[in-house]
């Protein structure tokens, strides 16, 4: 179980050491921010994870939602945040 921040006014983003773990990636080699993120999500869960997003700064409630990531070695993972 891994957990991340993101400041909505500056954007900065912060994963815990867990969560690199999950998306396969060193976290000495790596900028993250959304985008970086989204580039994760499998093309055919964007749409939704953009939605929920967007849905939770709107309604500032956290949303419930699963999808699936692609990490660098090619292996597919499913999370459920």
């Amino acid at each position: 179980m891994g957990y991340f921040e993101r400041d909505l006014m500056t954007s900065e983003t912060y994963w815990s050491d867990e969560l690199f773990e999950i998306f396969g990636l060193d976290k000495s080699q790596h900028q993250l921010n959304y985008q970086n993120f989204l580039d994760s999500v499998l093309e055919d869960d964007r749409d939704k994870v953009q939605l929920a997003d967007k849905q939770a700064r709107e309604n500032r409630t956290p949303e419930s939602l699963e999808y699936r990531i692609c990490r660098p070695n090619g292996d597919i993972r499913t999370l459920l945040v």
